[in-house]
């Protein structure tokens, strides 16, 4: 039976929602009814403490002593947790301790403000992870449009009403140090405990840790204890005061200690439910010393996307790729090419401190040479980070030395010096983690994912290009590890983060089953597409993935989409260095496409072709997602079939009357399979534990994903919907369901156990989630 209406239950499901200004806390207390209804326990809040004005996610955190009041403050989350908690439905929230903003005005941050007025001498300065010797004693701030001299006109010092004086530029204000405010303006500048600088100067002079190459997120030191304590109290409180029953952790691998921050909060919290955003590599476990349930779920959909790529396809779509664009289909060599161009010109800054770290800690060394030797290492370091508890990224920092020493001998001893005080506890091995974890980031999900196009689907995060497809049996042993270690760890399709939402994921996939069909349409459009003036064969290949995936999409949102893939790419144009003619080129090609009626017909019927397939992939996955080990979050809105690309594509309102509407009906075949199965997960959890394969037998066995939770739910998917089509269907392959009367908790349709015809059992459906009949019936 459901949970009592003023007792939520155990996390059994999560449901993201994304507060700003579109969606306040008054908002989300309105959907507590519909929550409810569509069977969720839980929903997992964006972050809730002061943000930056305007602030359309809550990452730029610049006040932890409060809740955010531009979402309603104290009073209006209160009535939020109130309204869950009348439904049945209780709160999960994100907390953000890697960094805080840089926020416009800097002084809307009082502890900033205190650490640029005060400099080390402040009783803020250990909270932020600032190097000072780099710096001279100084913060550096990257804000000026041009040095310094040129910028003097445009900087003043005033004080306003209700303002401290302060130094202005713009909307930018900046405290002044006690005894400064009467000098000169040249003389005040070189006074005060921070330095202006041009804002490209981010890339080579900055002194503080930030949140990969964003320099208006400065790192917060919370392996301190006294700044763990004065920044978490308010999400300590209101665990303890039972307003928030679970918590995510962003972006732990920027953390000095992570699994010492864990113990912390885990012990602050009465170790509540925690997950961890985590980006594992293939096969790696999460840290065992670490106190959380789990990660937030990459892992899993790049296990469940990747079983929905057709492994038959990898040769065809690696040819069609190569020709077509002259680029290599080897992964591999592109993301080290995305990870040299990011530590050369973009976390400059990092690697220059690592390499004065370690000289400063050998002798006879030079930091050129020790920069170079860090390069090389971690340009081939393929995991996140390293810990020193894990023998898998231990491996993985091995082979990764190995293969630089053999590439560079001339740098061996370099090298080795690396290897050796990466993992040793001191400062530098806690730099090189944090630094290794910004490098495989920008390097691999922000510049090779959009550079690299062989198949869009699998540019994801936590996924791997490169591994194209999974085997069933993969699939398996993973979700039997699932259950084993981590059974309430979360599991995801979508999340705010993700490149792109499940359906364009599910959509492009049907492309590795049908490469000739997509050989010959692409082939079509790169003809048209060299007319209308597609700038590169690489850019044109890219779009038009995007657009049969995310279709229908309008010449809006496809030009900014364009805009960001090509920046992030930092081929012919970056956010740094705009290049403002290649820019130009890549609008007027893509308005040129949707003002090309004939074009667009033909890339409707080609989408229109596949979508049967597409549609099939969207439910087999959400289905398997959803009734597979671990505690599954849905999305905002992807209840729905959902097609959006990267934020803030994704990161959009939301139209909840019209998912009501489908709600009231269970007539859409994914909000129904989403509705019953989390129903279930709420309703019946003893349905949910254990985990065993089922194995078809036929000649379409590979197509069947099955598996049973309990003696009393299977969940039954099909994959490769478009070749099993092809190929003449189930004919006689059979799966063998436990003995009894089951009925399909989706299209409400009995079947007897022992062997089954897929045929059958499906029945022109492509999932089926059988439970006991008599569990219908009672």
């Amino acid at each position: 039976m459901p949970s009592s209406p003023t007792d939520p239950a155990p996390i059994r499901s999560t449901y993201r929602l994304q507060l700003g200004p579109q969606l306040k806390f008054a908002d989300a207390a309105a959907l507590a009814d519909y929550l409810a209804e569509l069977g969720v326990t839980h929903a997992y809040l964006s972050p809730i403490l002061g943000a930056g004005a305007g602030s359309t996610h809550g990452y730029d955190v610049v006040d932890h002593s409060r809740i955010n009041p531009e979402l309603g403050g104290t009073r209006a989350f209160a009535t939020l947790a109130k309204a869950l908690r009348a439904h049945g439905v209780g709160v999960v929230l994100d907390i953000v301790p890697n960094h805080m903003a840089i926020p416009v005005p800097e002084s809307l941050n009082r502890a900033l403000w205190a650490v640029l007025r005060d400099g080390q001498d402040s009783e803020f300065a250990k909270w932020f992870d600032i190097d000072w010797a780099a710096g001279g004693g100084r913060v550096v701030l990257p804000v000026l449009d041009g040095p310094l001299e040129q910028n003097l006109s445009r900087l003043s010092v005033k004080r306003r009403r209700g303002e401290p004086i302060a130094v202005r530029y713009f909307d930018h204000r900046f405290p002044l140090a006690e005894g400064t405010g009467d000098l000169p303006l040249a003389e005040l500048l070189d006074a005060q405990h921070y330095r202006l600088a041009d804002w490209r100067a981010a890339a080579s002079d900055l002194n503080y840790r930030r949140f990969m190459d964003i320099t208006t997120l400065i790192g917060l030191r919370v392996e301190d204890p006294a700044v763990f304590a004065e920044s978490h109290a308010v999400v300590i409180d209101l665990v303890q005061r039972g307003l928030v029953d679970g918590l995510r952790v962003d972006h732990p691998d920027g953390l000095a200690d992570p699994d010492g921050y864990l113990a912390l909060l885990a012990d602050a919290t009465d170790s509540t439910w925690t997950v961890v955003e985590k980006i594992l590599a293939h096969h790696e476990p999460l840290p065992a010393d670490w106190r959380a349930a789990g990660t937030t779920g990459y892992e899993s959909l790049t296990m469940v996307n990747s079983l929905l790529v057709d492994a038959r396809g990898e040769r065809a779509l690696s040819n069609i790729y190569t020709e077509i664009t002259g680029e290599t289909s080897e992964f591999d060599v592109v993301a080290q090419e995305g990870k040299r161009l990011i530590m050369r010109e973009v976390l400059s800054p990092e690697l220059n401190r690592l390499a004065r770290l370690l000289c400063a800690q050998t002798a006879d060394t030079r930091e050129e040479s020790v920069r170079a030797a860090l390069h090389e290492v971690l340009c081939r370091l393929e995991v996140y980070r390293p810990f020193a508890s894990s023998p898998f990224t231990l491996e993985a920092l091995e082979n990764a030395t190995s293969r630089a020493v053999t590439a560079n001998p001339s740098l061996a001893r370099e090298i080795s010096l690396v290897s050796t005080h990466a993992l040793d506890g001191g400062e530098f091995a806690t730099r090189f983690a944090q630094a290794a974890a910004a490098v495989f980031a920008k390097g691999v999900e922000d510049t090779a994912f959009y550079r690299y196009a062989r198949l869009l689907s699998l540019n994801e995060v936590g996924g791997d290009p490169g591994r194209f497809g999974v085997s069933l049996d993969d699939f398996h042993e993973f979700a039997t590890r699932m259950h084993d270690r981590w059974p309430t760890a979360m599991t995801t399709l979508s999340t705010h983060d993700t490149k792109r939402s499940e359906d364009v994921r599910a959509r492009i996939s049907v492309l590795s089953e049908l490469p000739d069909e997509w050989s010959a349409a692409v082939d079509r459009w790169m003809s048209v597409g060299e007319k209308l003036g597609c700038p590169d064969a690489r850019t044109g290949y890219f779009f038009w993935q995007t657009l049969i995936g995310a279709w229908p999409l309008d010449v809006e949102r496809a030009t900014r989409y364009m805009e960001k893939a090509t920046r992030e790419a930092k081929l012919a144009t970056s956010w740094h260095s705009p290049n403002e003619r290649y820019d130009r080129a890549v609008r007027d090609f893509v308005s040129g496409v949707f003002d090309d009626d004939g074009l667009l017909a033909d890339v409707g019927l080609f989408v229109a072709t596949i979508e049967p397939a597409a549609a099939a992939n969207s439910l087999a996955q959400k289905l398997i997602q959803l009734t597979m080990p671990g505690i599954p979050d849905v999305y905002q809105g992807c209840e729905l079939a959902t097609f959006t690309l990267v934020d803030p594509d994704n990161r959009g309102s939301v139209d909840f009357g019209v998912r009501r509407e489908a709600l009231d009906s269970l007539l859409d075949d994914k909000l129904r399979t989403t509705a019953l199965a989390l129903r279930l997960r709420r309703d019946h959890p003893e349905w949910f534990s254990s985990y065993a394969p089922l194995r078809a037998n036929g000649a379409a066995a590979e197509h069947v994903v099955a598996f049973t939770r309990s003696e009393h739910l299977i969940t039954v998917a099909t994959r490769f919907c478009a070749r099993l089509r092809r190929e003449d269907g189930w004919r006689d392959t059979m799966l063998a369901i436990p003995r009894g009367a089951w009925v399909d908790a989706l299209s409400g349709r009995e079947h007897a156990g022992g062997e089954v015809l897929l045929h059958d059992l499906l029945a022109g459906s492509c999932v089926a989630l059988l439970v006991p009949a008599v569990s219908v019936t009672a």
